[in-house]
């Protein structure tokens, strides 16, 4: 499907390839395997969709639970206020959005959302989460490549052992492949080495 586009979308002057060969993103392969025109628009000539309000309204509350998530791996007390600043925050960050008078309303619905969920949720406040997202960069020159490769592709979990029941960490890449298994990461967990 084709799309028209407002011209002032896009930048002035595209992305030059030196740009893009410095960072390589794991959405940013899968647009190019997909389609290398649509990465094309996107990425040089940085023509994008404007954003909806639902799409916003979803981002904010995963950002405000990602920090929640985060506060918990920490160890760090709960703080509403904290999570409402980051809420706050990232509402504001919305770029263009055509609400329709409905902005307040939708803003109020979310805080609603995530009020409700810290109330009922079963999850206790010092229970640790089973994964975080974390930001990892990874050195490509030893494998031919010259781009660094920097995003979330992985996450630091915490699983109880079979045996003993304890809760190690192990790192988990986006395919769900514990570091040191095959590439298809179906194996079991280790075993206990206590």
């Amino acid at each position: 499907m084709i799309a028209l586009v407002e011209p002032s979308v896009g930048s002035s002057e595209p992305v030059p390839v030196s740009t893009l060969q410095k960072t390589v993103s794991a959405s940013r392969l899968n647009c190019w395997l997909q389609c290398r025109l649509k990465f094309f628009f996107r990425y040089v000539l940085k023509i994008t969709k404007p954003k909806t309000g639902a799409l916003h309204y979803g981002s904010v509350v995963h950002l405000v639970l990602q920090q929640w998530n985060m506060g918990r791996w920490r160890k760090q007390p709960f703080d509403i206020s904290k999570l409402k600043q980051v809420f706050d925050t990232g509402w504001l960050d919305q770029g263009q959005i055509n609400w329709d008078g409905e902005e307040l309303d939708q803003k109020t619905s979310a805080w609603n959302v995530l009020e409700k969920y810290f109330i009922d949720t079963p999850i206790k406040a010092n229970e640790m989460p089973e994964a975080v997202e974390v930001p990892v960069e990874a050195d490509l020159s030893k494998h031919g490549l010259s781009a660094q490769l920097p995003a979330s592709l992985g996450l630091w979990q915490t699983r109880p052992c079979r045996r003993c029941g304890a809760r190690r960490r192990r790192w988990r890449t986006a395919c769900g492949c514990a570091s040191g298994q095959r590439a298809c990461g179906r194996q079991r967990a280790r075993s206990c080495r206590g």
